[in-house]
């Protein structure tokens, strides 16, 4: 497993930043991180140790960015045999509230799933287009963030960002199965609540923590440790599995 190519888009946001800061620690991976964040990018790689990681400006809702992203591995000749998607976006109004579904314009509708949903579907896509990554019996892995929103309905969520990430869910469990003939694994995690920036600007006024039956909410590092499993060897029998990571939350 030494030296492993594994791309992270959204780096720069909280659960991004975990992972890529898990995965450096465990010292065997390449990081390519990607964000449209450039000065966010920065803080996350300038924290890494290792001279072989790299970051990317990448606009996931852009196919052409994208495209630009592994042409620029490819002159490298590298070839990523691992991606995550952290990524995804939930608007809120101007006092910080959720948008409900009379509020919710089709321009709002329409950016929310083409970060979130088409973005994913973009990234996979490019990922296993890359020459070589069905043909080396390498076990490429993909692991998408989806949001326990997407199982549960939400209620602190925008109906455009829970229902974007229901597809984030059916989307992996399709690659999961028309792949798995190559050896492609690909697997969702599905967080609860956690202490991020995107769930912090939604949060209401009641106690929340207190609905976990863990007692607390999650933390960016929880899902981390979801994801470096997904990526381990202990997981080459786990594909189109959606692994929540809640404390409880949501059991089915």
């Amino acid at each position: 497993m030494n030296n492993q190519v594994v791309i992270i888009s959204g780096a720069s946001g909280g659960i991004g930043r975990a992972v890529a800061k898990l995965l450096a620690r465990k010292g065997n991976y390449q990081l390519i991180l990607c964000d449209i964040d450039d000065e966010g990018l920065k803080e996350v790689i300038n924290d890494l140790p290792g001279g072989e990681n790299q970051s990317f400006i990448v606009d996931v809702g852009d196919k052409k960015s994208i495209k630009k992203l592994f042409n620029e591995l490819s002159d490298q000749n590298l070839k990523a045999t691992f991606l995550i998607n952290t990524f995804g976006i939930s608007p809120v109004d101007s006092k910080g509230d959720r948008i409900g579904l009379d509020k919710t314009s089709i321009d709002l509708w329409d950016r929310v799933f083409q970060i979130n949903s088409t973005g994913v579907f973009l990234m996979c896509q490019a990922f296993l287009n890359q020459k070589g990554v069905l043909t080396e019996k390498d076990n490429p892995r993909i692991v998408n963030v989806s949001s326990a929103a997407a199982q549960l309905g939400g209620y602190r969520s925008c109906p455009a960002y829970i229902a974007s990430k229901a597809a984030v869910i059916a989307l992996t469990k399709s690659i999961a199965r028309d792949y798995a003939e190559y050896g492609v694994l690909a697997n969702c995690v599905c967080p609860g609540l956690i202490d991020t920036k995107m769930f912090q600007q939604g949060n209401p006024a009641d106690n929340v923590a207190s609905k976990v039956p863990l007692g607390r909410l999650g933390e960016a590092e929880d899902v981390a440790g979801a994801i470096a499993f997904l990526l381990s060897p202990d997981s080459l029998y786990i594909t189109g599995a959606s692994l929540d990571v809640n404390g409880g939350y949501r059991m089915a």
